[in-house]
């Protein structure tokens, strides 16, 4: 069952089951989506979210989103040197992607993180967000591993296809220029430049 709850003028759908939402209004608590922590990814960043906010904690962070293009920019501070928004949560921070996500889509399934479509890491709009693995957030991106990985032909233009590519410690290898390369070595080693031996 789909359950409609309106954040700050914004409509979000959420869906509704007992261990997800928060129906009493305990503590000056209201019926917000629960929160449910997520697992520490590999690297330890350890961003899990807490259990419940408060209308006034959902509110202070829409409060720090500017709607006016496409992309909802983060007007808080930044998570780190990339450009990711960061907002407190009872004194702990937490990325303002994940917080948008959660506020408006519901949980973030464990072993999953958000990929931002636009390329734009301030951008807290749900519907420029995707659930992916790490592998593909990382492949999707422009590090080095990215775009390596992207590459469908060596260096001297030979195609990387199953038969001509060979894989050692991770890395891709051209099978031909491996060949090509013995080749010139062996040319070498019997070549003219070799000292000839006394008679």
């Amino acid at each position: 069952m789909l359950n409609e709850i309106s954040y700050n003028g914004r409509d979000a759908t959420v869906l509704e089951a007992p261990s997800r939402l928060n129906h009493a209004a305990v503590g000056g608590r209201h019926a917000m989506p629960e929160i449910h922590p997520t697992r520490r990814h590999k690297s330890g960043r350890g961003d899990e979210l807490p259990i419940s906010l408060t209308r006034a904690q959902v509110d202070a962070f829409w409060l720090l989103v500017s709607d006016l293009d496409e992309c909802w920019e983060w007007l808080g501070t930044e998570f780190t040197k990339y450009g990711y928004g960061a907002h407190k949560i009872d004194g702990r921070r937490f990325r303002a992607h994940r917080i948008s996500w959660t506020l408006t889509r519901g949980p973030i399934p464990n072993g999953v993180v958000l990929d931002h479509l636009c390329r734009n890491p301030r951008c807290v709009n749900p519907d420029h967000l995707e659930v992916v693995t790490h592998k593909i957030n990382i492949l999707r991106g422009v590090s080095f591993s990215a775009a390596n990985a992207r590459k469908t032909h060596c260096l001297r233009g030979h195609e990387f296809t199953p038969e001509n590519t060979l894989s050692r410690r991770g890395r891709r290898e051209c099978w031909q220029c491996r060949k090509d390369k013995r080749k010139l070595l062996k040319q070498w080693r019997s070549g003219p430049h070799r000292p000839s031996e006394a008679v």
